[in-house]
Order: structure tokens, then C-alpha cells, then sequence
């Protein structure tokens, strides 16, 4: 990745910025997690924009003293609450590199007509400096050896959605939305997205080529009732926030914003994997993925109780009742959808769910599983399983 990044800067390109969708806790938000000072570095506040450059020289030193030298009210700020910064740095023409690009909720591109193989012919640049700014807070972080940015800065920004403006050294410009919880938080939703909220029919190979790669992005279709069953549920609830959970590539994101969007999604964080090999193996475990997933919003926000939605092509139920089972406080419902017979038949060449899931939705009832179970074609249906659960009104 290092030296196609060099290559391509041969050639005239520059670094830009894809600002994917943050989250983070409010002050007074319980939460176990906390900013690692060695993930990011502390720039002093400027009001000219010509300091800019000189602040980032200082801040790119090795001099180990840079954090030390936070004033004293900038300091006790930085307990107070944090955000995770979700990006990714890649090169691309200058004329590209222009484009501003925004994650912040209604500020969504129109859906257009791109085919997917574009989202993923992409040169990621690791080690890129980049400048962030946040409720008065200046940062300096550095894409990691993917050319992905996941780090967690203090923060005091309240409850509600607020704009990371973020900039590389040559111009590259974005501003990241971020969904802030507060202390009021008390539910929230974690949806997956593949053949729950977008028809998908994966995880077969020929398929998963086709949608992703092949189709065009106005082509795709959306799981009839769940965009309406979430803005149900947000408006009977005060402050709930959406979460996306994925084993799709981060690549997608872009146009995952563009398509919730179009068909009336909340906007909210997606968490969403790496595309390609690692080094252990050619494929990455989306189930691992999703589970430490789980467990780490767990351990940002051990007072909120989510309804995790997902369907039973692949290995939702599973997940989602083991985690129901390790921890019941933090689950407040399980809806599935149930995929059609040809749908069934694409995932996973079964006209019904994989045993596995079936035997997990069987044992739902059991002495050890409190938490309701709701299971549906479609979103319509899950909601008015939900409103005799009394969870929608």
C-alpha cells in the first residue's frame, strides 16, 4: 500500500479524506471507554488560519512533551467525553481531491447511478497526518497501515449530532457527522444491513460479485417496512440512536449513506469491516466482527439497551441470542426477518433458515433467555409484533 500510494503521488495525485460516521459519549455519560493519549496528539487553538501550518509542524515532531503541554481547562475537558473518529485516506486526481466530502446527516449525495466495482478500485495511503477539529478541540492523528483512521479523542460536545472538520496537508478536506450520546440515552437500535435493511441475497460468492461490484447503485432495493419500523421506534423513544453492524467493507459506506438516504433511514454510525486478505487467512470472520462489535458498544454505553435487528440467512440469531444469553442487561428485544423461500435458497441454498439458526430461535423460550424474540418477513410485521410487546405504541 506504501508504494502504490507513492506511485500514484508520482503521478500527481493527493491524499483525500472518506469520512465515514462517529460516535461517541456525552460528559456525564456512563462509559467504560477512554482516549488513548498515544492514538492522537493535542494541538493548541488558533484563530488564523495561516498558524495552521506551523501548529501541525510542532504537532508532527517527536517531541514527547506535546500532550503536557494542554492547558489546564482543555485537560479536565478531555475526561469529560470522547468520540470515535471513523475515516479512511486514500489518493485520488487533484480534481477529486477538490470535492469536499460529508458524512454529516442531511448532507447525503443523491442516489445516482455508480457501479459498485468503483467503491472498491481505491488507494489507501497509510501514515497520513491529519488534522481534526471538534467543539473547539484541535487533534492531529495518522491514518494506520490500511489507511483507515479509528481513534478515540476527548470530547466535550453534548448529546446530539455534531461535525468533525478534518483536513490532510495538501488540501484534502471532509467533515465527519457524529452521533453524541447523552446521559438520557437509555435505548438505541443495532441493525445489520445485508437482506435487513437492504436486499442483498448474500453470502453467495456469483451474488455477492453481482451487488456489490456489478449493480448499479439505484438498482437496489430496500427490505419493505424496516426504514419505516426505525423511524417508528426513534419517535417513540427520546434520543435513540441507530447503529449499522456489517460484515460489509468499509468501502460500501459511501454509498450505504447515500441509499438510507433515499429510502428514509435514520442516519446513524456504521461498523463495517475491512476488504481483502489478512494475514492469517483471505477472508475475515464477519461473525467475529460482529460479536466483538457488540461487546465493545456494550462497553461504550453499559447503560443502554438496544433491539438488535437482523434476519436468519446467516449467523444473526446465533450472535444475537449468545449475546442475549452473556449479557441480558443489555438487550432489550431481538427482531429477525425471515427471508423469503428464493432469498433463502440464494443465501444459503435452503428454502428455510440454516439449522443453526433455527435451533437458536427454538431456544429463545428458554428458562435462560428472557429477552423477547420477534420474528417477521418484513418490517411491517415486526412492528406490530412489537407494539403487542408493548415496545411501540
Amino acid at each position: 500500500m506504501r508504494w502504490l500510494s507513492s506511485f500514484f503521488q508520482r503521478l500527481g495525485w493527493r491524499e483525500r479524506i472518506e469520512p465515514y460516521v462517529g460516535y461517541g459519549a456525552a460528559p456525564g455519560m456512563a462509559s467504560h471507554t477512554s482516549p488513548d493519549p498515544d492514538t492522537y496528539r493535542v494541538l493548541e487553538p488558533v484563530s488564523a488560519s495561516d498558524a495552521e501550518s506551523e501548529d501541525v509542524q510542532r504537532s508532527t515532531s517527536t517531541d514527547a512533551t506535546t500532550n503536557s503541554s494542554l492547558s489546564a481547562p482543555t485537560q479536565a475537558a478531555a475526561k469529560a467525553g470522547w468520540v470515535r473518529v471513523l475515516a479512511r485516506v486514500v489518493v485520488s486526481p487533484k480534481r477529486r481531491v477538490l470535492l469536499r466530502r460529508t458524512s454529516v446527516p442531511g448532507r447525503a449525495e443523491a442516489l445516482r447511478a455508480v457501479r459498485g466495482w468503483r467503491n472498491f478500485f481505491t488507494v489507501q495511503s497509510p501514515g497520513v497526518p491529519v488534522r481534526l477539529m471538534l467543539a473547539g478541540q484541535r487533534f492531529l492523528v495518522h491514518s494506520d497501515l490500511n489507511g483507515y483512521i479509528d481513534v478515540v479523542i476527548p470530547s466535550v460536545a453534548e448529546a446530539g449530532w455534531h461535525e468533525v472538520e478534518m483536513s490532510t496537508l495538501h488540501g484534502g478536506q471532509a467533515t465527519l457527522g457524529v452521533r453524541v450520546l447523552g446521559p438520557d440515552t437509555r435505548a438505541g437500535l443495532i441493525s445489520d444491513i445485508d437482506d435487513t435493511a437492504i436486499v442483498t441475497s448474500l453470502p453467495r460468492p456469483l451474488l455477492a460479485i453481482w451487488n456489490s461490484f456489478i449493480l448499479h447503485e439505484d438498482a437496489r432495493t430496500a427490505v419493505p417496512g424496516m426504514a419505516r419500523l426505525y423511524r417508528q421506534l426513534g419517535a417513540q423513544h427520546n434520543d435513540f440512536p441507530v447503529f449499522y453492524l456489517s460484515t460489509g467493507a468499509w468501502n460500501v459506506v459511501p454509498t450505504m449513506l447515500r441509499f438510507f438516504a433515499h429510502h428514509g433511514f435514520p442516519h446513524g454510525p456504521m461498523l463495517m469491516t475491512d476488504f481483502g486478505p489478512t494475514n492469517t487467512g483471505f477472508f475475515r470472520s464477519g461473525r467475529e466482527h460482529k460479536e466483538r462489535s457488540l461487546r465493545r458498544l456494550a462497553n461504550d454505553f453499559p447503560d443502554v439497551q438496544w433491539i438488535l435487528v437482523g434476519d436468519d440467512g446467516q449467523h444473526d440469531p446465533v450472535i444475537y441470542r449468545d449475546f442475549v444469553v452473556d449479557m441480558p442487561d443489555h438487550v432489550r428485544m431481538v427482531a429477525i426477518r425471515q427471508l423469503t423461500f428464493s432469498e433463502a435458497v440464494l443465501a444459503h441454498g435452503m428454502p428455510t433458515a440454516t439449522q443453526a439458526n433455527r435451533q437458536a430461535e427454538e431456544n429463545t423460550d428458554g428458562p435462560t433467555v428472557e429477552t423477547a424474540f420477534v420474528m417477521g418477513p418484513d418490517g411491517d410485521d415486526l412492528a406490530r409484533q412489537m407494539r403487542e410487546h408493548g415496545l411501540l405504541s
